[in-house]
């Protein structure tokens, strides 16, 4: 290999959005090792938590709060009620979901090894980079939350 190649791959290392796709595979993985036995994906996962929240919300809402798509919040739940995990219910127009006794026990079974699993996620880093790690990430996907609140209350992101 020359240099120049040398140079292109190191170059590569060194995008963000590849270094970000990375750290999604090693998250993915982390998360499929906690959870995939009880058959939960990652995005199911961010579905239950907030019923798990909220329950009754209507599926705009658990798609706002879940930081989803509606189309993909809404192939979530019938996964979800397909496996008996939700069940959903009609108040006027509004499709409500809520997890069921079956699905809530699901999600109180993964939960402490998903929480497990950000730890460990995290460990490489010490606890200032982990903090300066998640308020840079939160910024970035322009999220407000814990770790980050932005100056202007534009979002940057449609949902």
């Amino acid at each position: 290999m020359t240099a120049h190649h040398n140079q292109e791959i190191a170059g590569l290392h060194a995008l963000a959005g590849h270094l970000i796709r990375r750290c999604k595979q090693k998250s993915t993985y982390y998360f499929n090792e906690a959870a995939g036995a009880a058959g939960i994906t990652a995005v199911q996962y961010a579905v239950m938590t907030v019923l798990h929240a909220v329950p009754d919300l209507d599926q705009a809402q658990v798609s706002e709060y879940s930081a989803l798509d509606a189309s993909t919040t809404g192939e979530v739940v019938e996964r979800l009620v397909g496996r008996g995990w939700c069940i959903t219910t009609r108040s006027g127009r509004r499709r409500l979901v809520r997890l069921t006794a079956e699905g809530t026990r699901r999600f109180e079974e993964v939960k402490p090894r998903v929480e497990n699993i950000q730890r460990e996620t995290l460990a490489p880093l010490t606890a200032r980079e982990q903090a300066q790690l998640l308020r840079l990430i939160s910024k970035l996907v322009g999220v407000e939350n814990v770790h980050y609140r932005a100056r202007s209350k534009r979002s940057r992101v449609p949902w």
